[in-house]
């Protein structure tokens, strides 16, 4: 019921702000992990291009990182998530993955249609030489509506499939592959 109260609040007023959804992992990235390597890996320093990559709109309002406002720290605790579940995280490990936050874009304007984009440069070093080093894009859309009491909900629960999805193309690219292996 609070929810619903605040949400509804957020409708009328300008410059709410509702927090992101703690991540939460997915079973097809979890199936991949397990399949690709049984090596562990470590989760390195996530940093941002610009302090753009923070300022995502919810219609007047932002959606804010739970993570002091900062989606590079979101993204390396979901990488965590995501590690965890396929039993892989460990700090120490020889292989370590970072990243840069390029670009962070959520879009609930349209009348009918929601959009979410990423873009990462991720960097895999083993026993601190690099191995990896690429850039990847991820897209997201959704069923929306015109009413803001169903178009801000709805980007801010399919924000976190944008990250899901993001890390589904890091587990399949072959580069990454043969160099967590």
């Amino acid at each position: 019921m609070k929810n619903i109260l605040m949400l509804t609040a957020c409708i009328f007023i300008s410059a709410c702000s509702l927090n992101a959804p703690k991540y939460q992992p997915s079973a097809d990235n979890n199936n991949l992990l397990q399949d690709l390597t049984s090596k562990k890996i470590a989760v390195g320093k996530f940093n941002e291009r610009s302090a753009e990559v923070n300022n995502l709109s919810l219609r007047g309002g932002n959606l804010i990182s739970p993570y002091n406002n900062s989606y590079s720290v979101y993204l390396s605790k979901a990488l965590e998530e995501e590690l965890i579940l396929a039993g892989l995280l460990d700090k120490n490990a020889g292989i370590q993955i970072s990243g840069t936050l390029v670009d962070n874009q959520l879009d609930i304007s349209g009348f009918s249609i929601g959009t979410a984009s990423i873009t990462v440069k991720f960097v895999v070093k083993r026993n601190n030489k690099i191995v990896f080093d690429k850039k990847l894009t991820t897209n997201h859309q959704w069923e929306s509506s015109f009413m803001g009491g169903i178009a801000i909900p709805a980007g801010q629960n399919n924000y976190p499939v944008v990250i899901q999805k993001l890390f589904n193309t890091l587990f399949k690219d072959k580069s990454f592959m043969t160099a967590v292996k």
